[in-house]
């Protein structure tokens, strides 16, 4: 027996014979024909990228804020801008980048030995069993890198210890990195502290630093940012730009100091046109909000464009989103694309929804949902709440994905639980109307509301004023 064709009502989704003139449960007009659910699957992607925007702007040290923004509809959407706080936020610098910097200072040491290097083995040697200091650290440099001498760490802090008691400011930078690292000494944030001061006092402007970022982070000593910023800021007289972009961020985030975005820009500048990465990316973000310059947006691509091209994820992704938008580049999604795929495949949440928003709105890639489904997905999975709600969606409606009610409601849920106002709504509704496999729960369906609305959420305050219209 044949089917009888079906109806869908345009407000709640729900299936009716084609006959039915009138929606049982909100009384909606079915007498007009209505849409696939495909084509209210595409209406409800283009919806949440439209009307997501979280226009706070926070210091670095707990990252821009995301801003998505929808000035013209043929944009899907202007901007989200968020500091990698990977590569720039204090908080994380004892975490990747602060260790390759350890291990790029840790070369330049190892491999800047003086003219006593050049002399026999056996001189040297000599030498540092007789209390040489210079010769003393050579020794430790050749224990530590094991192609002279066997390897040896333990044999490699002692030598180096000798040296450093003596007051030699190379063996006091090495040593502290090797308490640091708990190469033959047992790890000791407080000995490397303690070692890097030593070196500081005697100018050595990669000690400096280093204290500087021990009292930032407070290791081995309380944190202190007042300290962190006296001891940057010596590096940065001299120089050193990584020192420079650690002061810029104590300028613009006011630790240690007075906020200062025209300071904090300064730095930043300084270090960047060092060839600085990190330093480039956040001035390309000052250029792009205005914060100690003036808005320009031409300059903001400049400097995105130089740390992208140094392999920083969040200039990638802002460099893409510049084409996009058409802000400071000419638009252009083909070259969007390519910068946002740089940075999602590094792993950049922002990025990876981006490219998925791509494939979902056909922008600069063809229209293709499995393709969107993979991107929001892999930044669903690192808690980006926006991409959570819209990987819900796809399986509400098996866009890309198998259709699963259970899987819907579940990243619907957990985008709400950050505090997503659309997916708190929709959440709402699904309590409201009992779908998705969800039992109704009219007190449910009010919090979530409530909780979208208190965020200016205009479509659950309509569904808060009917339910009180009831």
């Amino acid at each position: 027996m044949k089917k009888p064709d079906k109806i869908i009502c345009p407000n709640c989704n729900l299936e009716y014979r084609k006959d039915l003139k009138e929606c049982l449960r909100c009384n909606a007009d079915l007498s007009s024909p209505t849409k696939s659910k495909n084509e209210w699957g595409k209406k409800a992607i283009f919806f949440f990228i439209s009307i997501i925007l979280v226009p706070i702007l926070i210091p670095i040290i707990g990252a821009f804020a995301n801003r998505i923004i929808n000035p013209h509809p043929d944009i899907a959407f202007d901007e989200i801008l968020e500091f990698d706080r990977r590569l720039a936020a204090l908080e994380n610098i004892m975490g990747e980048r602060f260790i390759e910097v350890l291990e790029e200072l840790r070369e330049d040491i190892l491999f800047d030995l003086g003219s006593i290097a050049d002399l026999e083995l056996g001189e040297i040697i000599e030498l540092a069993e007789s209390g040489e200091a210079e010769a003393q650290f050579v020794l430790s440099t050749f224990y530590y890198i094991g192609t002279i001498m066997p390897k040896d760490f333990v044999l490699a802090a002692s030598w180096a210890a000798q040296s450093a008691e003596q007051g030699n400011v190379q063996a006091q930078s090495f040593l502290g990195f090797m308490y640091v690292f708990g190469e033959g000494v047992p790890q000791n944030y407080y000995q490397a502290t303690e070692w890097f001061r030593k070196a500081a006092e005697q100018e050595n402007i990669f000690a400096q630093y280093l204290l500087g970022v021990m009292y930032a982070q407070g290791l081995g000593v309380p944190r202190n940012y007042f300290r962190a910023s006296e001891w940057s800021r010596m590096a940065a007289d001299q120089g050193y730009a990584p020192a420079q972009a650690i002061l810029g961020n104590l300028y613009y985030s006011g630790l240690g100091v007075h906020q200062n975005y025209s300071q904090a820009t300064e730095w930043f500048r300084k270090a960047a046109e060092q060839e600085n990465e990190i330093a480039q990316a956040v001035l390309g973000g000052m250029y792009h909000f205005g914060l100690g310059v003036a808005q320009d947006y031409f300059q903001a691509a400049k400097w995105f464009r130089n740390a992208a091209e140094q392999g920083v994820s969040f200039a990638q992704y802002s460099l893409g989103m510049a084409y996009l938008s058409g802000h400071g580049v000419s638009q252009n999604f083909l070259q969007a694309t390519e910068w946002l795929r740089k940075a999602a495949e590094q792993g950049y949440a922002h990025a990876q929804y981006a490219l998925g928003v791509s494939y979902g709105a056909g922008r600069g890639l063809p229209l293709d949902y499995l393709q969107a489904s993979k991107w929001y997905r892999k930044a669903a999975e690192q808690e980006h709440a926006p991409a959570q709600a819209i990987l819900g969606t796809l399986y509400h409606f098996g866009l890309g994905v198998p259709q699963d009610d259970f899987l819907s409601v579940y990243w619907i849920r957990k985008a709400a639980e950050q505090g997503d106002a659309p997916a708190q709504a929709i959440l709402g509704s699904i309590y409201k109307f009992g779908s998705n496999g969800v039992a109704q729960d009219i007190v449910q369906a009010i919090i979530w509301y409530n909780r979208a609305a208190e965020q200016g959420f205009e479509l659950a305050i309509q569904r808060l004023e009917e339910l009180a219209n009831r």
